[in-house]
């Protein structure tokens, strides 16, 4: 019977330890309910953190890409000659405008 689920006993142990959760020997219908309602409430959690770092990191990304391409920009400008002094008041005017 523990091949059929389990390779070795102390895997079988090891998940037999997390339903028993008074260590009585036998695993009773409100145990396996609780463990069960447990783990899929840790199981919910971990999905919804991870949907919050998701959608932060692609906040963070579309931060970081306005940043490179005004920084391209103004290399661009000075690569060919153009006065950026002017553009970055007009910028930055406009930018306080926004915010």
């Amino acid at each position: 019977m523990l091949g059929a689920a389990f390779a070795t006993i102390q895997e079988a142990e090891k998940a037999f330890s997390l339903f028993d959760k008074d260590n009585n020997g036998c695993i009773s219908p409100q145990e396996m309910k609780e463990a069960v309602l447990g783990i899929y409430k840790d199981r919910k959690a971990l999905s919804s953190s991870l949907r919050d770092v998701g959608s932060a990191v692609g906040k963070l990304d579309i931060v970081l890409m306005t940043i490179a391409v005004a920084v391209s920009l103004l290399v661009s400008l000075l690569i060919f000659g153009v006065a950026i002094g002017p553009f970055l008041v007009t910028s930055m005017s406009l930018i306080l405008a926004v915010a």
